[in-house]
């Protein structure tokens, strides 16, 4: 399992492999029901009148209507909707003026995620793909484009909201490339405990993924509300394990479900290969990689899995064997060079 993000969210590389957010199944949604707990969650759904609790996480959404003065209310077409959770059948377009922006009210000296979600849909039946600017107050959070018409679009940021400060703006920028328009905007407070890395600037998400599985994890499944998506590989083999872990302890704390499943190569003498090129738009940017490894397989006495990491083909890291579920292993790494290869060997 791994997150990658950027330590300035003025800039954003690209990941060499990318996610598509898939809908719950209904086993989920009766977890979701019996297990919830939304404390402190801002969940909105743009262009949406009145307020609801959606099916497939169980998460209570409200209305952005006293959050904006401006932007009116869109839908996408009726072909699109069954795709998706119902966040996304509605948004609020930004016709008129340059910016816009969401005032929203938040806990001060408090850490959130925040995302902002967007999927077309064609609701201007227009089928032309906008582009246009994210804001976090007056800072550039990131360019929001799309891969196609059905295919949403996520920014993520964590974000430390200072001491004396109530509340934050949300806003999108015209770039005259497209009608700026937001599906939902949500905020998670987080641990202070959880990712330490991060300090005075805000940590941009480029990619987050979950290895040996084969479906993607949120709330419930995990507590803090991250998008966990599937990483898969036709020369891997999945293990998993049916019994809970316990990973609360670790600063980015990933959901147990998220650690019971993990990938090994099937041939023997493999690895697990990572491939991440950074962004030409700003070459002084730091990044951060979290890595998290368990062993969830039963092997024999003795004969302990002994992992290796190395980075641009040479040993990275001292090599490291984990005890059958009762260990657990975390690396952080920074870096900021414009091209990195990670393998995995055991």
């Amino acid at each position: 399992m791994h997150e990658l993000y950027v330590g300035e969210y003025c800039v954003r590389p690209h990941h060499l492999v990318s996610g598509k957010l898939l809908c719950f199944s209904s086993a989920s949604a009766a977890h979701a029901q019996q297990f919830d707990d939304q404390s402190g969650f801002i969940s909105i759904d743009c262009g949406q009148d009145d307020s609801y609790n959606e099916k497939t996480t169980g998460i209570n959404y409200i209305s952005d209507t006293n959050l904006t003065d401006t932007g009116e209310t869109k839908w996408i077409l009726a072909e699109y909707k069954d795709l998706y959770p119902q966040i996304y059948d509605s948004l609020r377009s930004f016709p008129q003026g340059r910016r816009n922006c969401y005032r929203i009210k938040v806990t001060n000296a408090t850490k959130y995620l925040i995302r902002a979600s967007f999927l077309y849909g064609n609701y201007d039946r227009q089928n032309k793909l906008p582009e246009f600017q994210l804001h976090l107050g007056p800072n550039l959070w990131d360019t929001v484009s799309f891969k196609d018409v059905s295919t949403p679009t996520h920014k993520e940021l964590i974000h430390y909201v200072p001491a004396l400060q109530n509340y934050i703006h949300v806003c999108l920028v015209n770039t005259s490339s497209g009608v700026p328009f937001i599906s939902a905007l949500e905020l998670r407070p987080l641990p202070n405990s959880t990712y330490p890395e991060q300090k005075s600037n805000s940590l941009a998400l480029i990619s987050r993924y979950d290895t040996g599985t084969n479906r993607p994890y949120t709330y419930p499944d995990d507590k803090l509300d991250r998008f966990w998506y599937v990483y898969n590989h036709t020369d891997w083999s999945q293990l998993n394990t049916t019994i809970d872990m316990n990973s609360s302890n670790y600063s980015s704390q990933p959901p147990s479900i998220v650690m019971k499943s993990a990938a090994t190569p099937k041939n023997r003498t493999g690895s697990l290969d990572f491939f991440w090129e950074k962004d030409s738009a700003d070459r002084n940017a730091k990044y951060l990689y979290y890595l998290h490894f368990a062993e969830v397989e039963k092997l024999p006495p003795n004969q302990p899995r002994l992992q290796y990491i190395s980075k641009d083909g040479e040993l990275f890291h001292e090599p490291f064997a984990l005890s059958y579920l009762d260990d657990y292993y975390f690396l952080a790494l920074e870096f900021n060079t414009e091209y990195y290869s990670f393998n995995f060997q055991g």
